[in-house]
């Protein structure tokens, strides 16, 4: 390898190292808020246990933890704890639908590789929204909570 085949590879080993850096810390924020939320829903109304989000940093396993939280349990969980809240049963219907899309097309793209680019955008853009969605239906959870 000459000079320059090595200096491209380090600096290609370092950006790909920050990116997953990135990755890793943003992973983390999301399932912090994933957690808050669902510390305001009894426990009892949950499916799954709260904690079953952490998983879902674990290489491929975490693909299977995150089909049964993102799509399923927590929507499940706020459908549950919030029957007589139309509002928040509006947001569960949307996390549902959100959820089960990113899912969708997180599973397209490790199936078919060469789509991947092709749904790498969309699966930012509905977790991004997912994320927010997360965060503001606490405001709607709080009121029964209290």
């Amino acid at each position: 390898m000459t000079g320059e085949e090595q200096f491209v590879f380090i600096v290609m080993s370092l950006i790909g190292a920050f990116c997953s850096l990135v990755y890793l810390i943003t992973n983390i924020c999301f399932i912090v808020s994933l957690q808050k939320t669902l510390r305001l829903i009894p426990k009892h109304c949950q499916s799954f246990p709260r904690w079953f989000c952490w998983l879902t940093l674990i290489p491929i396993v975490g693909f299977v933890f995150s089909w049964i939280m993102l799509p399923f349990g927590i929507p499940d969980a706020i459908k549950n704890s919030q029957t007589d809240n139309s509002e928040a049963l509006i947001c569960a219907k949307r996390l549902f639908g959100l959820g089960l899309a990113m899912m969708i097309l997180s599973s397209l793209s490790l199936l078919l590789y060469h789509i991947f680019l092709l749904t790498c955008l969309p699966m930012l853009v509905l977790w991004i929204i997912y994320w927010v969605d997360i965060v503001s239906i606490r405001k709607v959870l709080k009121p029964s909570e209290e």
